[in-house]
């Protein structure tokens, strides 16, 4: 007995369902597909291929990681320098009117 992949659903059948038929009917037989017995083989070939570019996959994934981290740390070597200069600029800083106080003047009452 054969088995068979619905590809048209009929009543009481549903789409990709798989059947066993001893034979299909004619009136079946543009609703169905065979389906083979087991998976197909992987020819030593294809399997060399498959391997060569799973492998210049991962040197891509790891060059592409390392570009990644010089960037990151490129980045966060100039954030270092960037707070070092502001950090000394800080201490640095004059006022911007020399003659300026920061004693307020006392206030006069409005009725005199």
């Amino acid at each position: 007995m054969a088995k068979y992949q619905v590809v048209r659903p009929w009543f009481g059948v549903a789409m990709g369902q798989i059947v066993t038929l001893k034979e299909v009917h004619p009136a079946l037989r543009a609703n169905v597909m065979l389906v083979s017995e087991g998976a197909p083989k992987e020819s030593d070939a294809a399997a060399k291929v498959l391997d060569a570019a799973r492998a210049e996959a991962q040197s891509i994934i790891d060059a592409a990681k390392a570009e990644g981290q010089a960037i990151i740390d490129a980045a966060r070597a100039e954030v270092e320098s960037l707070i070092a200069s502001e950090v000394a600029e800080t201490a640095s800083l004059t006022p911007a009117t020399p003659d300026a106080t920061s004693d307020k003047p006392k206030a006069t009452p409005k009725g005199k």
